[in-house]
This record gives structure tokens, sequence and C-alpha cells, in this order.
């Protein structure tokens, strides 16, 4: 198979989504892949940070906002040796309009529990964590694997919460190996 990753952006909120289409419509699923996020809900100080981050955006802009997002979704040593990528990144991003940035950020301050529908989940699941994720951390990657029936866990060294940018070799024979077991 040959796989081709765009840009991390491509992926940014496509667990959630993925999981709110699951709960939705089961039956139209044969696999599930749920890279570096989680099935639950932001608790209230979660709520509050990312109010916080939204009016940020209104009063600063989304360039102060990315650069936090970045220094910890990346890991350290991957904005060290990829500083140019990035900054590649963050001005493409920011060309477009902060209303997709906040529209993110508000659904994701809005997103519902889903932990329940994928515990009850009868497809096989791949989840995928890097192992220095600062955002969903690898524990919590390991008790929602443990929540789900027919699960496949992989962690990806020296990655953080971009783990599809950080180590797409990794993420794309963890991805190959899943699909290779169900075709």
């Amino acid at each position: 198979m040959n796989w081709k990753i765009r840009s991390s952006a491509d992926f940014q909120w496509g667990g959630y989504i993925a999981l709110r289409a699951h709960e939705r419509e089961k039956t139209k699923y044969k696999a599930l892949l749920l890279a570096n996020t989680t099935t639950t809900g932001d608790n209230d100080e979660g709520k509050l940070k990312r109010a916080a981050a939204i009016k940020g955006i209104d009063e600063e802009g989304a360039a102060p906002f990315l650069e936090s997002f970045f220094s910890v979704a990346f890991t350290d040593a991957y904005r060290e040796k990829e500083a140019q990528k990035l900054e590649e990144l963050k001005r493409k991003i920011l060309r477009f309009s902060p209303t997709g940035i906040k529209g993110g950020l508000l659904a994701m301050l809005g997103r519902t529990d889903t932990t329940q529908s994928l515990g009850a989940a009868e497809i096989p699941v791949l989840l995928i964590s890097g192992e220095e994720d600062r955002i969903i951390s690898p524990d919590q990657m390991r008790k929602m694997a443990e929540g789900i029936k027919n699960s496949t866990l992989v962690s990806l060294e020296h990655c953080g919460h971009m783990s599809m940018a950080e180590n797409p070799q990794g993420f794309i024979a963890a991805l190959e190996s899943f699909l290779g077991q169900r075709v």
C-alpha cells in the first residue's frame, strides 16, 4: 500500500468526527482509527481554557494561540529539528480566517462523551498514541483501549500529539498492519 499524509493539519479534529460518526451510524463502518484522541468531553477547567483561547484569538489574533498549541502538540526535539517546516505550517494556517480555529475550539468545547458507544463497538479499533503526547497521554489512550472489546493500541516512539507528522513511517506502518489484517 502507498499511503500519503499531506500535513498534520489534515488530521486535527478527525478523531472527534470519527467518534461521532460511528456513534450515529455504527453499521456503516468496518473499522475505526483513532490517533491521539479521546472519547471524553472537556471537564469544566478544559472548557474554560478553550473559551479563554477563543477570547485570546479575538483579542490578539491566532498567532499566539498557534505558538502555544505547537509548543505542546509537538515534542521539543521535533520543533527544534523541523523549525522551518513548522513555521511554514503556521504561516499557511495564519493565511486563513481565525474563525475556523475558533470554530474548531468551540466544537471541541461542546463535544459529548462517546466512551459508552465506543465501548460497545463490534468493529476493530486501532488506537495510535505518541509516547510523549502532552495533550492526550499514552495512559489515557491505554485506558481507552482497555474499554474497547476489539482494540489494538500502538504507541509511537519519539513523538507527541501529532504522531502522524512526527513519525509518519511508524504511523503508516501501524495503519498498514492493522488494515492488512482485515483485507
